[in-house]
């Protein structure tokens, strides 16, 4: 996929579409490198158990989720990202 192709412009994020036909961003989470897939109609940010678990994300198993997504119907655990950075 190569490094994502994204500017800054004063307050704006411009993002170029990238050869996969996806836009990525690089960015963190808690401090962690990550990259991350735009997704206009997502309802939720989701991160791989291996970027979660890096970024000292704790799974709070009472608060599971069912997530319908186009690859099919997955489990997910929820927790709070204290950082968040593109």
């Amino acid at each position: 996929f190569g490094a994502p192709r994204q500017q800054v412009e004063g307050s704006t994020l411009r993002v170029a579409l990238a050869d996969d036909g996806h836009y990525w961003v690089s960015g963190t989470v808690n401090g962690v490198e990550a990259r991350f897939l735009i997704d206009s109609g997502a309802s939720f940010t989701a991160l791989s158990e291996d970027l979660a678990h890096k970024a000292g994300l704790a799974m709070d198993p009472m608060r599971m989720a069912i997530l319908h997504t186009a690859n099919g119907t997955v489990n997910a655990g929820r927790s709070s990202i204290a950082e968040l950075a593109v």
